[in-house]
């Protein structure tokens, strides 16, 4: 898995702190979720933050328009070990140098 880090600058849709939500912060369906950002997307929003359902504490963002993100570069690689049943691992992958 190769990751990106970039700024994020641009006016965006904002409903974190929203728990009045509840269909939208639903952890078993993504249904209502979907459903706005179709909507958000056909009015031409730059994009939608908002509060995490798997991670307390955490903030997403969803960016439909790419010129709200820039300074692009390259972040780390992950690597994903499958046992044919589940992810049991994670590991970042990391060039030595060797003198």
């Amino acid at each position: 898995m190769r990751t990106y880090l970039t700024d994020l600058d641009g006016d965006i849709h904002d409903i974190r702190g929203r728990t009045n939500l509840i269909d939208i912060y639903d952890s078993s369906s993504y249904t209502a979720g979907q459903a706005i950002g179709r909507e958000l997307k056909t009015i031409n929003s730059y994009g939608i933050a908002y509060d995490s359902v798997r991670h307390a504490g955490g903030e997403c963002v969803g960016v439909f328009r790419p010129p709200v993100l820039t300074n692009c570069i390259q972040g780390p690689h992950f690597c994903y070990v499958w046992d044919g049943t589940q992810i049991t691992t994670v590991y970042e992958k990391k060039i030595y140098a060797q003198y």
